[in-house]
């Protein structure tokens, strides 16, 4: 059976007759040579707005090829298609940032508050553990060793907490000490197997010092003790797929960036989605690359990201999506042309 044309489509849909002769149909064919895009496309959403996206979609895509086409007729030209961009080996500027321990619901101290000092005979459970919160909370690379020290007065006075030691390697971390940081987070895990923060710290320990099977396994290890699509899972997923990238598995490190996208889009920085972007149009796989590349522009606009962008969305006939980019690259519509 023969399908209908467009244009009995289109009567139908609008309530005339198959029959009808063009003046007599609710709606004329609009003329895209004449009218242009911008007519195509105005036409093309009231289709839609009416509830026939399929009839829409012709003119989506008639509108989009005579907006790529106009970018060759006296309209500001795009500058070229950048080539993908090559997996370069990863430098750090610094060591991978330890995991923050987890926040108190009350704001954090902006210094280590004095207290009454308390002698440890006489000290509580409560008083120890409430002196311990108030020290974790207020951790930072000015006051690391003060609080290191106050730690361990903590630990002289009978204050038993595997965390305790985490803490005490972050401090120490935090003094570029890496040798006793790395001691206090073994100490952690030999008291207590399954510290997920100790865990994680090691693990970036030992991927900023080059430990690289060592830290895949604890950062792997780690991710079992967490519900892997949870923001507890982003310290541990984004040191992993730096670890990967370092070992030369720059699919494995891509497809850990898009898990990490789904958890907080803007966790990660914009260089480090480039590389994912580059592997994953290597690999062919254009969902992820969309992923990558709409964070990216969200990011960090620009024409270039823009182009790309349109381009993929071309190849898997999105042309209302790629007319969209294309309108903003090319800039306002002049007056009068959308009449």
């Amino acid at each position: 059976m023969r399908r209908p044309s467009l244009r009995r489509a289109l009567i139908r849909f609008l309530g005339g007759n198959a029959g009808d002769t063009p003046a007599q149909a609710p709606l004329p064919t609009p003329e895209p040579e004449s009218d242009g895009a911008e007519r195509a496309y105005a036409y093309a959403e009231q289709l839609n707005l009416q509830g026939a996206p399929d009839l829409a979609a012709a003119f989506y895509r008639q509108a989009y090829i005579q907006l790529l086409s106009s970018l060759g007729s006296g309209r500001p030209a795009l500058p070229p298609a950048r080539s993908p961009l090559p997996v370069a080996p990863l430098t750090m500027a610094t060591a991978p940032a330890p995991m923050a321990p987890a926040p108190m619901a009350t704001a954090p101290a902006a210094g280590v508050t004095p207290l009454r000092p308390v002698e440890a005979p006489r000290a509580s459970s409560a008083d120890l553990q409430q002196r311990f919160n108030q020290l974790k909370e207020a951790l930072e690379p000015g006051n690391a060793a003060a609080i290191e020290q106050e730690l361990m007065t903590l630990g002289r006075a009978g204050f038993k907490d595997p965390d305790l030691l985490n803490s005490l390697g972050l401090a120490t971390l935090l003094q570029q000490r890496t040798d006793d940081a790395e001691r206090y987070f073994r100490a952690t895990l030999q008291q207590q197997p399954e510290h997920f923060r100790a865990m994680v710290n090691l693990g970036g320990l030992c991927l900023s010092t080059g430990r690289l099977d060592e830290a895949q396994r604890l950062l792997q290890r780690s991710l079992e003790l967490v519900d892997a699509d949870s923001p507890a899972a982003l310290a541990p997923l984004t040191n992993l797929s730096l670890t990967q990238l370092q070992l030369g598995r720059p699919m494995e490190s891509a497809q850990l960036v898009l898990r990490v996208l789904r958890i907080k889009p803007d966790h990660l920085k914009p260089h480090t989605l480039e590389q994912a972007a580059a592997t994953l149009q290597e690999m062919g796989d254009e969902d992820g690359l969309l992923t990558v590349l709409q964070q990216l522009r969200r990011q960090q606009p620009s024409p270039d990201l823009s182009r790309r962008l349109a381009e993929l969305l071309e190849r898997r006939g999105q042309f209302q999506e790629a007319a969209l980019l294309y309108r903003d690259l090319l800039g306002p519509v002049p007056t009068g042309a959308a009449a």
